[in-house]
């Protein structure tokens, strides 16, 4: 199947893992539909990130973007001073930095 469909197997092993539908009351419905598993991303994607949730925590980091501060910096000082009671990695900073939300 990753042959055919041009990608890595652990690619195609993590999608099924991660969107394959379980039901405690029927069973025998369990397994992987692309319907659902189409459904489930979208939705991950409608949720709030962490940057809209805690709007102290986004100033605080564009605040450093600003300072010139690069991401990497940024997610370390708030994890080694204790900044922040949520954890930011960088991947999330990046997220934020190219999003369309951080255009405006």
């Amino acid at each position: 199947m990753a042959r055919q469909l041009g990608r890595h197997r652990s690619t195609i092993y993590r999608e099924i893992k991660r969107n394959t539908f379980r039901d405690r009351e029927l069973p025998d419905y369990d397994g992987y539909y692309s319907t659902v598993a189409d459904d489930t991303s979208k939705e991950r994607r409608r949720r709030l990130r962490k940057l809209r949730r805690h709007p102290n925590l986004r100033t605080e980091i564009i605040n450093q973007l600003e300072a010139r501060w690069s991401p990497e910096q940024i997610a370390g000082r708030l994890l080694s001073e204790g900044l922040s009671l949520v954890r930011v990695c960088k991947e999330t900073i990046y997220r934020f930095i190219y999003s369309r939300k951080a255009m405006g």
